[in-house]
C-alpha cells in the first residue's frame, strides 16, 4: 500500500524505510500500554517474577461469603488491585511519544536493511547459480549443484535479518534509555 501511494520514482530502499516508519507508528499505537507496564516492572526490584508474585499476593481460595463486611473488604481489595494494574499501565498511552519515536526509527531501519538484503540475496544467488553452471561442465550433477543456490539465498536473507535486528536494537536503545530516565524523574517528582 505504501509503495503504491509513494509512486514509482522512489528507490525501493526509501519505500521500505517509509513503510517501516508507518509500521512502527502503528505498532507503537498498540504497544504503548505494554511498554508502560514493562517500564513499571523493570523499575521494580524483582523483575517479572516479582510482578507475578504481586499479582497473586492477595489471591485466596474462593470461600463462602460469611458477611457483608467481608464482601465489602474483598471488593475493596479487588478495586485496589485493579487500580495498581491501571497505574502500572500508565493510564494507557502516557509516554506514547517515546514509543512512537523508538518504533518509527527502529522499524524504518529494520525494513530498509532487510530490503537491501533482499537485493543482495538476488545477487549472491545469481553468483551461486553461475558457480553451479561452471561445475556442471566439469562433471555429473551433484547434490550440491541442486541445493547451493537455495542455501546461499537463505543464508543471505537470514544474515540480513540478523543485521537488521541488531540495527533495530542499536537504534531503539537510546529511545528506551531516554524514556526510562524521564519515567524515573516523573516518579521522583511525584514522591517529593
Amino acid at each position: 500500500e505504501v509503495s503504491s501511494s509513494l509512486g514509482t520514482g522512489i528507490h525501493p530502499m526509501s519505500t521500505a524505510f517509509v513503510a517501516g516508519g508507518i509500521a512502527g507508528g502503528m505498532q507503537a499505537l498498540v504497544a504503548a500500554p505494554a511498554e508502560n507496564i514493562r517500564l513499571a516492572i523493570e523499575g521494580g526490584s524483582g523483575g517479572w517474577s516479582h510482578a507475578w508474585k504481586e499479582v497473586f499476593r492477595t489471591t485466596q481460595a474462593i470461600q463462602p461469603v460469611n458477611s457483608t463486611a467481608e464482601t465489602a473488604q474483598q471488593a475493596r481489595r479487588v478495586r485496589e488491585w485493579m487500580s495498581e494494574v491501571g497505574g502500572m499501565a500508565g493510564r494507557g498511552w502516557n509516554g506514547w511519544g517515546w514509543t512512537l519515536a523508538k518504533d518509527v526509527c527502529g522499524f524504518s531501519v529494520f525494513f530498509a536493511i532487510f530490503e537491501g538484503t533482499r537485493h543482495i540475496s538476488t545477487y549472491t544467488t545469481a553468483l551461486a547459480q553461475k558457480f553451479v553452471k561452471a561445475r556442471r561442465k566439469e562433471g555429473p550433477k551433484k547434490m550440491l549443484d541442486i541445493h547451493l543456490p537455495g542455501i546461499v539465498h537463505g543464508v543471505t536473507l537470514v544474515g540480513g535479518g540478523v543485521c537488521a535486528g541488531v540495527a533495530y536494537e542499536l537504534v531503539c536503545r537510546p529511545w528506551d534509555a531516554a524514556r526510562r530516565l524521564v519515567h524515573v524523574e516523573k516518579v521522583k517528582a511525584d514522591i517529593t
